[in-house]
């Protein structure tokens, strides 16, 4: 929830709820801040996302004479334009995501448009860390650490690990919870805004001085706050339980070993050696075409689930 403490706001207009209806963006609790999900990423940023492939160190959210353009329409509504940056590992490559902040400065409220890929404050892209969680809940061996090495292999993210699964549950369970869907989240990607009407949205949000009692009535009660943090991994499971099942089958199954035939011959008894702990070996996995189809194919499917999530209950899914 996103309140101002702001003397004598007049009441909002009735049709401010109705500004975001179709735009994806999200609440963060505590903060006066929220998030724009961008859609429709120029042709660099695609490339990044699809091959990991990259020329530069930076990745602008839009083409620099769209953002300019951008910008000079925002300031010439008084409004201020801010550049912000965060660093993401992905496919052996670190990169830095840069994007817009605007906000208003009589009102303190701050709206900035991300890609739908990136979750403020964390290092991998939301995709990442929904392979994880999924590929552990799909799992017949419940394993955080065979999940995590999995993730690693699918995304090539060194630094993955069991715990990173185990947090990232944490938080998505309780919003699941939560929310009491009766239906899993659709992975047909939902119908929003275009970019010109989201623009739009932001300028009317931030210039209209009756919408700023708070975000959160501007979103409706869709961005109430989270309930404390427990776990609830079966409702995670209902909620993305139209990922094809198939996208997790990443590592090989093994064949039962042969049988071996008993040796019944007499021999002195051996000298006993202290043992060495045994280095697990680290799992098979397919090969790598079929690694890179079902990375492109979770990519899309995912870019669905978190725009839908973002449309209907205005919130991050992690």
């Amino acid at each position: 929830m996103i309140s101002q403490k702001l003397p004598e706001i007049q009441q909002p207009s009735p049709n401010i709820p109705n500004i975001f209806r179709d735009v994806p963006a999200v609440v963060i609790d505590g903060d006066a801040c929220a998030y724009i999900l961008v859609k429709e990423l120029h042709a660099e940023m695609d490339e990044f996302v699809n091959t990991g492939e990259i020329n530069t160190v930076e990745l602008h959210v839009f083409s620099l004479d769209y953002e300019q353009e951008l910008i000079r329409t925002w300031e010439a509504k008084g409004l201020k334009c801010t550049y912000r940056r965060q660093r993401l590992e992905y496919m052996r490559k670190s990169v830095t995501i840069i994007y817009i902040e605007v906000s208003n400065p009589q009102t303190g409220v701050r709206l900035s448009l991300i890609p739908w890929f990136m979750l403020p404050g964390r290092p991998y892209p939301i995709f990442v860390y929904l392979y994880a969680i999924c590929h552990y809940n799909n799992s017949v061996q419940k394993s955080m650490m065979l999940s995590a090495l999995a993730t690693k292999q699918l995304y090539k993210i060194s630094g993955f690990s069991k715990s990173t699964i185990s947090r990232a549950i944490k938080v998505m369970g309780p919003f699941i919870s939560s929310l009491q869907m009766d239906k899993p989240i659709s992975i047909e990607e939902p119908e929003i805004a275009s970019a010109a009407e989201t623009i739009d949205c932001i300028s009317e949000l931030l210039e209209n001085s009756q919408a700023i009692k708070s975000l959160k009535e501007a979103f409706g009660t869709k961005a109430a706050c989270l309930p404390p943090v427990i776990r609830r991994g079966k409702s995670i499971a209902h909620a993305l339980s139209l990922i094809p099942n198939e996208l997790f089958m990443v590592i090989k199954e093994k064949g039962p070993e042969p049988k071996k035939n008993r040796d019944t011959r007499k021999r002195p008894a051996r000298q006993r050696i202290r043992k060495t702990l045994s280095v697990k070996r680290k799992p098979d996995f397919v090969e790598n075409h079929r690694l890179e189809q079902i990375r492109l194919k979770f990519i899309s499917l995912c870019k669905a689930i978190v725009l839908n999530a973002a449309v209907m209950y205005h919130r991050f899914l992690i």
